[in-house]
């Protein structure tokens, strides 16, 4: 059953404003879905993931491809929000070396650049 999004519970599996994991306390809370957002942006790691636990969404922020690769994720349903330009790979390379690594989740593509040929 769909519960109101007023109603939802607020989730914050990650430390959003440095990019690092979370203390004991918050770990324990129940994550059955998340949105990861990569981007090299600090402004937009900071909101994104906000506007989502906002609604009740749990996210994480991760500033590269690399640090996502690293980060222990929760085994839930999940979907990622990926700038399509980062220093070093691209968005772009980064989704299709995704299944390499044992990553298969769907992927939102995002830019503040018009001028990104896809």
């Amino acid at each position: 059953m769909h519960r109101p999004l007023s109603r939802a519970p607020h989730f914050a599996p990650f430390d959003i404003s440095l990019d690092a994991p979370i203390g004991h306390k918050e770990r324990e809370m129940e994550v059955t879905s998340i949105v990861h957002v990569i981007d090299d942006d600090p402004s937009l790691r900071r909101a994104v993931p906000a506007l989502l636990r906002s609604v009740g969404i749990a996210a994480a922020a991760y500033e590269s491809c690399d640090a996502f690769l690293a980060a222990a994720r929760p085994d839930v349903p999940s979907c990622l929000l990926l700038d399509v330009r980062l220093p070093g790979i691209s968005g772009l390379d980064f989704q299709a070396q995704l299944e390499a690594h044992g990553v298969r989740m769907p992927v939102i593509m995002i830019t503040g650049h018009g001028d990104v040929p896809m």
